[in-house]
Protein backbone atom coordinates (compact mmCIF):
# COMPACT_ATOMS: atom_id res chain seq x y z
CA UNK A 1 0.00 0.00 0.00
CA UNK A 2 1.32 3.46 -0.89
CA UNK A 3 1.65 6.40 1.47
CA UNK A 4 -1.68 7.99 2.44
CA UNK A 5 -1.19 11.52 3.76
CA UNK A 6 -4.90 12.28 4.29
CA UNK A 7 -6.01 9.25 6.27
CA UNK A 8 -6.58 8.78 9.99
CA UNK A 9 -4.10 7.39 10.82
CA UNK A 10 -1.56 8.77 8.35
CA UNK A 11 -0.13 5.66 6.66
CA UNK A 12 3.50 5.60 5.49
CA UNK A 13 5.48 2.83 3.78
CA UNK A 14 8.17 5.10 2.33
CA UNK A 15 10.04 8.17 3.51
CA UNK A 16 8.70 11.69 3.04
CA UNK A 17 11.57 13.77 1.63
CA UNK A 18 12.61 16.98 3.38
CA UNK A 19 12.15 18.85 0.08
CA UNK A 20 8.45 17.89 -0.13
CA UNK A 21 7.32 17.25 3.46
CA UNK A 22 3.87 16.18 4.66
CA UNK A 23 2.23 19.63 4.32
CA UNK A 24 3.03 19.77 0.61
CA UNK A 25 1.76 16.25 -0.02
CA UNK A 26 -1.50 16.33 1.96
CA UNK A 27 -4.66 17.73 0.35
CA UNK A 28 -6.91 18.12 3.38
CA UNK A 29 -6.12 21.80 3.84
CA UNK A 30 -4.80 23.63 0.80
CA UNK A 31 -6.90 26.79 0.77
CA UNK A 32 -6.44 30.29 2.05
CA UNK A 33 -8.00 31.96 5.05
CA UNK A 34 -10.62 34.62 4.30
CA UNK A 35 -9.19 38.08 3.67
CA UNK A 36 -9.78 40.74 6.29
CA UNK A 37 -9.39 44.49 6.63
CA UNK A 38 -6.11 44.20 8.55
CA UNK A 39 -4.45 42.18 5.81
CA UNK A 40 -2.06 44.42 3.88
CA UNK A 41 -0.91 42.18 1.06
CA UNK A 42 -1.07 38.67 -0.33
CA UNK A 43 -3.04 35.68 0.80
CA UNK A 44 -2.96 34.25 4.29
CA UNK A 45 -2.42 30.50 4.09
CA UNK A 46 -4.46 28.33 6.44
CA UNK A 47 -1.48 26.50 7.92
CA UNK A 48 -2.67 24.25 10.67
CA UNK A 49 -0.83 21.38 12.19
CA UNK A 50 -1.90 18.42 14.26
CA UNK A 51 -1.14 16.78 17.57
CA UNK A 52 0.27 13.30 17.11
CA UNK A 53 -1.28 11.07 19.78
CA UNK A 54 0.12 7.68 18.78
CA UNK A 55 2.79 6.40 16.40
CA UNK A 56 2.93 2.71 15.48
CA UNK A 57 5.91 1.26 13.63
CA UNK A 58 5.32 -2.24 12.29
CA UNK A 59 8.11 -4.49 11.14
CA UNK A 60 11.37 -3.10 9.93
CA UNK A 61 14.88 -4.37 10.41
CA UNK A 62 15.99 -4.64 14.04
CA UNK A 63 18.12 -1.64 14.99
CA UNK A 64 17.05 0.59 12.10
CA UNK A 65 16.09 4.10 13.18
CA UNK A 66 13.09 6.10 11.94
CA UNK A 67 12.98 9.83 12.61
CA UNK A 68 10.27 12.49 12.27
CA UNK A 69 11.72 15.96 11.68
CA UNK A 70 10.33 19.50 11.32
CA UNK A 71 11.57 20.75 7.91
CA UNK A 72 11.62 24.41 8.98
CA UNK A 73 13.54 24.16 12.25
CA UNK A 74 15.18 20.70 11.88
CA UNK A 75 13.72 19.81 15.28
CA UNK A 76 13.49 16.03 15.71
CA UNK A 77 9.95 15.32 16.92
CA UNK A 78 10.44 11.61 17.47
CA UNK A 79 12.99 8.83 16.98
CA UNK A 80 11.87 5.19 16.90
CA UNK A 81 14.21 2.18 16.86
CA UNK A 82 12.78 -0.83 14.99
CA UNK A 83 12.70 -4.07 16.97
CA UNK A 84 12.43 -6.60 14.13
CA UNK A 85 10.26 -8.02 11.36
CA UNK A 86 7.31 -9.27 13.42
CA UNK A 87 7.45 -6.69 16.17
CA UNK A 88 5.46 -3.49 16.62
CA UNK A 89 6.75 -0.41 18.40
CA UNK A 90 3.97 1.81 19.75
CA UNK A 91 4.71 5.31 21.04
CA UNK A 92 1.98 7.03 23.07
CA UNK A 93 2.21 10.82 22.63
CA UNK A 94 -1.19 11.65 24.12
CA UNK A 95 0.21 13.76 26.96
CA UNK A 96 2.97 15.42 24.92
CA UNK A 97 0.77 18.24 23.52
CA UNK A 98 3.34 19.05 20.85
CA UNK A 99 1.96 20.37 17.57
CA UNK A 100 3.48 18.99 14.37
CA UNK A 101 2.93 21.78 11.81
CA UNK A 102 4.83 19.80 9.17
CA UNK A 103 7.26 16.90 9.06
CA UNK A 104 9.42 14.68 6.94
CA UNK A 105 10.74 11.21 7.74
CA UNK A 106 13.94 9.26 7.40
CA UNK A 107 14.52 5.52 7.76
CA UNK A 108 11.12 4.11 6.76
CA UNK A 109 12.25 2.99 3.30
CA UNK A 110 15.57 1.60 4.56
CA UNK A 111 13.88 -0.34 7.37
CA UNK A 112 11.07 -1.59 5.11
CA UNK A 113 8.67 -0.63 7.90
CA UNK A 114 5.06 0.56 7.99
CA UNK A 115 4.33 3.68 10.06
CA UNK A 116 0.91 4.84 11.21
CA UNK A 117 0.38 8.22 12.91
CA UNK A 118 -2.87 8.87 14.80
CA UNK A 119 -3.54 12.54 15.37
CA UNK A 120 -6.06 15.18 16.42
CA UNK A 121 -6.38 18.74 15.17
Amino acid sequence: MANNYNSQPIYLTADIASSTSWRTLQTLNTGNMPANAQQNSGTVKAYWGFRAVKVLVSGGTAGDVITFVDPQSSTVFLTVVCQGANTNVEVDLNGANACWRDFYTTGISTAAAVVQIWYRV
